[in-house]
């Protein structure tokens, strides 16, 4: 059936995904206007581009083990979760090329290996370059994070890539089976 609940839930997911890739630039304009406007501490911009990736990277990590709760409670098949993770996966990139992109472009010297002369479009495709190889624990030595701030952005996203691709999808099935087990269990009458 079409219009089923499974097929209606994963085109308002995919929705959820587009909405946030907009909230997304959005914000990341929002703080560069902010920055011009009010001239903010390069300190403040740090902890505010730095603190956002935190949470970012914990709702990625929550929206995932939410995805595996749902198609094992539906039982709806793998690829559905798979497409689910690379929706996903596209958005954390992105996320991350933006972050790198804010602290860069508001606290120059984040990162080595930027040139000064990028024009923006540029500097934003290094970005997501930068994101895009880091994900793939591909790694980029061309671009070396210097601050802080910056070393903490990669950090966060090689835990995230740890958590999403190492933990939770080599051990889906054994988390599926959890679930499934746990639910059964509490369908059981009490003694």
């Amino acid at each position: 059936m079409f219009f089923g609940s499974s097929s209606w839930r994963s085109v308002v997911a995919r929705r959820q995904i587009v909405a946030a890739y907009v909230a997304l630039s959005l914000l990341t304009l929002l703080l560069v206007w902010l920055d011009g406007a009010l001239s903010l501490n390069d300190l403040v911009l740090s902890v505010i581009v730095v603190v956002l990736a935190l949470g970012k990277s914990i709702g990625f990590v929550w929206a995932n083990l939410r995805k595996i709760q749902q198609v094992t409670i539906e039982h709806s098949p793998f690829h559905h979760y798979l497409v689910f993770l690379v929706l996903t996966l596209s958005l954390v990139i992105y996320s991350f090329a933006l972050d790198s992109y804010l602290l860069q472009r508001l606290v120059p010297g984040s990162y080595a290996g930027f040139s000064a002369a990028f024009t923006e479009a540029e500097l934003l495709f290094e970005c997501y370059y930068f994101s895009f190889l880091n994900l793939t624990i591909y790694g980029v030595v061309e671009i070396i994070p210097k601050s802080i701030p910056a070393k903490l952005l990669l950090i966060f996203q090689e835990a995230l890539v740890f958590l999403t691709l190492v933990y939770i999808l080599s051990d889906f099935i054994s988390l599926r089976d959890s679930i499934r087990q746990a639910l059964r269990g509490s369908d059981e009458p009490s003694r």
